[in-house]
């Protein structure tokens, strides 16, 4: 998505025209960068938690880590 953004701010630079209504390519690029950077701490942080999980688990199959996943999984997946 950021790089959909990205793309709109370039557009708007170049053409000078606002593409959508009340953006400019300035607002466009930064909207995008933070796009990218937000999304990559979260990837980030998510593989690192799958890693402790496998550290600590020594597995990846959810089945061996006992029945409590399945209960939690709907919680946490915001349901």
């Amino acid at each position: 998505m950021g790089f959909v953004v990205l793309g709109i701010a370039a557009a708007a630079m170049v053409t000078g025209v606002m593409i959508l209504q009340c953006v400019s390519g300035h607002n466009c690029k930064n909207r995008s960068g933070l796009q990218m950077f937000n999304h990559g701490i979260s990837a980030a942080a998510m593989f690192f938690l799958v890693g402790v999980v496998y550290d600590r688990a020594h597995t990846r199959n959810l089945d061996e880590l006992g029945g409590g996943i399945w209960q939690l999984a709907p919680v946490y997946g915001g349901y």
